[in-house]
């Protein structure tokens, strides 16, 4: 069991970094005791009109204030917090926030510092990231690890191929994680065969996320070439 000196925060830190669009964002790190950690905040093209507000400096999409925030608000006021304590972590940050779409702090300032507060946790706690949160939500766990979701085929605004649907997933039913990245790789490799041979070479290009992005314009299609691409790999169970 960790010592409760290992498991007060000692310092929290943003530093601006690029993400997969090439776009500045915030990487937060934690430290407590002897352990710490780090998480990237990331960015989607997609954004719903209740979310949280993503704080940018008004001369464009930089993250100076966003690690101002971090840096000088948030860390003063959680410096000395027990790690462990997620609800209380949150529960300050709402508060020092106070507005309705944390538009004050900053939601990527905010999910920054709490994740990488649940990630020390996990670490002084000797849990995985997934355990750790099991037992903060107080699930009782029906498998060893959580199921990987594998975003193959896109559409909406991740490409401008026509597809109305944003994402297609396989969703391997096993524990076993590592088998479960190679029915992804197998699939995969199987789906780049059949969407050339339907549509073209040319059909092969990447969306946002790394998922194929063919240009057809009926949302049946890639649960069919992804069925097929299952299927040829003997996975249908």
């Amino acid at each position: 069991m960790a010592s409760q000196f290992n498991c007060l925060i000692s310092k929290i830190e943003a530093e601006e970094i690029k993400d997969s669009h090439g776009a500045p964002t915030i990487k937060v790190t934690v430290w407590a005791g002897a352990s710490s950690d780090s998480f990237s905040v990331p960015s989607g093209v997609s954004t719903g009109i209740y979310e949280a507000c993503e704080l940018r400096d008004e001369d464009g999409k930089g993250v100076k204030k966003s690690i101002d925030r971090v840096n000088n608000i948030i860390a003063a006021s959680l410096i000395g917090f027990d790690v462990r304590n997620q609800k209380k972590i949150d529960e300050v940050m709402i508060k020092l926030d106070g507005t309705p779409n944390k538009g004050n702090l900053g939601g990527n300032s905010m999910v920054g510092v709490s994740i990488a507060c649940a990630k020390v946790a996990a670490k002084v706690t000797n849990q995985e990231i997934y355990q750790h949160l099991r037992t903060l939500a107080k699930i009782k766990p029906s498998r060893k690890a959580p199921y990987l979701f594998m975003n193959l085929i896109e559409g909406g605004k991740h490409t401008n191929n026509g597809l109305s649907f944003q994402e297609y997933h396989i969703v391997p039913q096993i524990d076993d994680i590592k088998e479960a990245i190679e029915i992804g790789i197998k699939v995969q490799d199987t789906l780049k065969e059949i969407i050339i041979k339907n549509l073209g070479e040319e059909s092969t290009a990447l969306g946002d996320e790394g998922g194929f992005a063919p240009k057809i314009n009926d949302i049946q299609k890639p649960f069919l070439y992804l069925t097929e691409a299952i299927n040829k790999n003997n996975l249908q169970n």
